[in-house]
């Protein structure tokens, strides 16, 4: 699972920067101009938007001003790993799941897969006693 994690967590971080370089070139913006409102270098802003460094947490207020997104849904796109992929895989054996299938976990679920993954969680699990459902 380590490596997994591991090599999860660097193609994540290479989208990441994908999306965030989308964003600023669908408005039209420099990297210069980005970087001089993140009190950056032009070279640091392309280093994360390539996947080579990691995003700053005290970047993500003035990006999601700048890009004209919710602050939230940029949150979310950076930690997807933590807040939703993580958990999974802290309870299946990835050694037993498809390339296929960990390569579609890689890449997001979408709304309704993550109510059809609740619904069958829940299914599975809520026979057991003292366990509630919503």
């Amino acid at each position: 699972m380590g490596q997994f994690l591991t090599d999860f967590e660097k193609k994540h971080r290479v989208d990441f920067g994908s999306r965030l370089r989308d964003m600023r070139k669908n408005r039209s913006l420099t990297l210069g101009k980005v970087a001089g409102v993140l009190e950056t270098s032009s070279g640091r802003l392309a280093m994360v938007e390539k996947g080579d460094r990691p995003m700053p947490d005290e970047w993500l207020e003035p990006l999601a001003h700048e890009y004209g997104v919710q602050l939230e849904d940029l949150v979310r796109m950076k930690y997807w790993p933590q807040l939703i992929l993580l958990p999974l895989i802290a309870i299946v054996n990835t050694d037993q799941l498809s390339r296929d299938i960990i390569e579609a976990l890689e890449k997001g679920l979408e709304e309704g897969e993550r109510r059809e993954l609740t619904q069958f969680i829940e299914e599975l699990l809520g026979g057991r006693s003292g366990l509630k459902r919503r």
